[in-house]
């Protein structure tokens, strides 16, 4: 019986790929770096203030075969990869891979789903996802004075409060 390396590689490789991505999803995308091979998409994750970045290596991928989606705190990237072969030729060594590829990447904070951006330059896909206004850092007003809030800065029920006692329900507990 003959193997033809072209035929038990495909099996192999998608084994290997969703291996990583087992590994990636339980690591939370740390220490898988060396488990690259054939089809992997090396990525880049950083953040400023307002954004977070992912840069992804896709050379030789057209925007159209790209599927992008992001869910449950984490960033989801499908590519078809496809070679075209011109007739006639022999194929002796085959390294850059070819069908559908997979990844999703952990996103370290909370992103707005609805705002995600995404630029394919020279091979490289850039993913912009804006940050959640919830885990975004904001400026709280430091005033001088009585820590306590002014009369005219409480609640309603905290107002009706007197000496102990309101109007209505009897003695503050």
């Amino acid at each position: 019986m003959y193997f033809s390396p072209l035929t038990t590689r495909v099996p192999v490789r998608r084994f290997r790929e969703e291996v990583d991505r087992l590994l990636s999803d339980f690591l939370g995308g740390f220490g898988t770096e060396n488990l690259r091979g054939p089809g992997s998409m090396p990525a880049n994750v950083w953040e400023d203030k307002d954004n977070l970045y992912v840069e992804i290596e896709l050379p030789g991928v057209r925007e159209d075969k790209i599927d992008l989606s992001v869910s449950e705190n984490a960033l989801h990237i499908e590519v078809d990869r496809q070679s075209e072969e011109a007739e006639g030729v022999t194929v002796h060594r085959r390294e850059r891979s070819e069908g559908q590829t997979a990844r999703s990447i952990k996103l370290p904070t909370e992103v707005n789903a609805d705002e995600v951006t995404a630029s394919l330059v020279d091979g490289v896909l850039t993913v912009t996802l804006p940050k959640s206004p919830l885990v975004k850092p904001r400026k709280i007003k430091v005033r001088g004075g009585d820590p306590r809030p002014a009369e005219s800065e409480k609640q309603p029920a905290e107002a009706e409060h007197t000496n102990g006692k309101t109007a209505e329900h009897g003695p503050c507990q």
